[in-house]
């Protein structure tokens, strides 16, 4: 579980469980799963807006809340290539900097 127990749109996780662990996301909606809460996070490059990831409420983080004006400018820019560049804001240990080097061109078409 989160440490302050909420994940709601436009909260930055970092995952703590999986193969995907450290990657840090960006919560874009929220769920249930098998009787579990459920958050579905995208991040740009690896999982895109159009296929979110579905982790389990306790395997991830929360690291970040985007300001108001963040969120603003996300629901009006709703976009893969926004997304990375949110998540890369609040990336501190860098680990999908490599990711959205490598796939920013097929980000951009």
């Amino acid at each position: 579980m989160p440490r302050d127990g909420t994940a709601a749109f436009g909260t930055v996780v970092q995952s703590v469980a999986g193969r995907d662990r450290f990657r840090v996301f960006l919560v874009i909606g929220e769920g249930m799963e098998r009787g579990y809460p459920t958050v579905k996070v995208v991040n740009g490059t690896l999982h895109r807006l159009e296929k979110p990831k579905i982790k389990h409420l306790s395997h991830v983080r929360v690291i970040a809340h985007l300001t108001e004006s963040e969120i603003a400018e996300f629901r009006i820019d709703y976009s893969d290539k926004k997304a990375a560049e949110l998540v890369a804001k609040y990336d501190y240990n860098r680990e999908n900097a490599g990711l959205m080097h490598k796939k920013i061109k097929s980000v951009l078409t």
